[in-house]
């Protein structure tokens, strides 16, 4: 059987643990297979890096050290165990999508919201001195008579763009805007309700 495996410098140096090498390549596999089945295609996948040391044979009691213990793959939820056999479990960290990042449009907006009074009256523990006047201008609405899409629109809007709540900004402008919308509950769903009457 020919073998496609890589140096064993480059897979180190790429920091490649053998845990997310074996997740990838079980990936290839159908299921379910066994852990021979697994070590093998590793073997043939990467060679020497599940291999026995100075012999052109797959190494399971190596491969083992991979799946067992209370940080291997099976502890980890990497790969489950059914009825003997086994399938491949969640992806490693590394592997799982990624939140996406902030663009800068987004970056703008959380800074002008920031620099809002209701936002640094909330900061500051002033939060009965927040006006409905200046919960709206946290969300961009514009003061007067507007369209209930308007609102509901600015309020859609605001979560889509603190939901993620990846750092410390976009936390405490979540918790900004929840407080605002409890706050203010009273007039949004005065606009919800012209909204479904219209």
């Amino acid at each position: 059987m020919s073998r496609t495996h890589n140096n064993n410098k480059t897979l180190h140096e790429s920091g490649e643990s053998r845990q997310i090498l074996a997740y990838r390549v079980g990936l290839t596999l159908t299921a379910p297979f066994t852990l021979e089945d697994l070590c093998v295609a590793c073997w043939e996948r990467y060679g020497s890096m599940f291999g026995m040391h100075g012999y052109d044979h797959p190494d399971f009691h190596r491969f083992r050290s991979v799946v067992d213990g209370k940080h291997g793959m099976i502890a980890n939820g990497y790969l489950v165990k059914v009825d003997g056999t086994f399938r491949i479990g969640k992806a490693p960290p590394c592997l799982r999508p990624q939140p996406p990042c902030v663009t800068c449009a987004e970056r703008r907006e959380m800074e002008r919201m920031e620099l809002t009074p209701a936002a640094i009256k909330y900061a500051e523990g002033r939060q009965d001195r927040i006006t409905r006047a200046e919960a709206w201008q946290f969300w961009s609405i514009p003061e007067g008579d507007v369209a209930a899409e308007v609102v509901t629109g600015a309020i859609t809007a605001a979560e889509a763009l603190l939901r993620p709540r990846e750092d410390e900004r976009q936390r405490e402008l979540w918790n900004a805007h929840w407080w605002l919308k409890q706050q203010f509950r009273g007039h949004l769903r005065f606009y919800e309700q012209r909204k479904v009457t219209a």
